[in-house]
């Protein structure tokens, strides 16, 4: 609802610098059909993180602070995205719009 107000943050230390990569070259990582080399090659990927559907990854230089770091909060933000699939299940909210262009939001 609000991403078009998220503008990356350089200088904080959760920032990762991603390039996307397609849902097919994620599913073929995951089948191992490709590696992680091949698709850093692919993607111009070197020191980013590659993003597809349901799968980061790292392709940062492996065991330097950076790589740790980014894997350190790779799976903050997995942990995160299990706790909000559970509070989706618990309780949805549901947002009704109302007069004036504004909405209110009902839990």
């Amino acid at each position: 609802m609000f991403a078009n107000n998220i503008i990356p943050d350089d200088t904080n230390a959760r920032y990762l610098t991603e390039k996307t990569m397609t849902d097919r070259d994620a599913e073929l990582f995951v089948n191992r059909k490709v590696s992680r080399v091949q698709l850093a090659r692919k993607y111009q990927a070197e020191n980013y993180i590659l993003v597809g559907k349901s799968y980061v990854l790292n392709c940062l230089k492996f065991d330097s602070d950076e790589c740790k770091l980014a894997n350190k909060n790779i799976e903050s933000l997995m942990e995160l995205s299990e706790n909000i699939k559970m509070s989706e299940v618990i309780q949805a909210p549901t947002i009704y719009p109302i007069q004036k262009g504004k909405a209110v939001q009902k839990l």
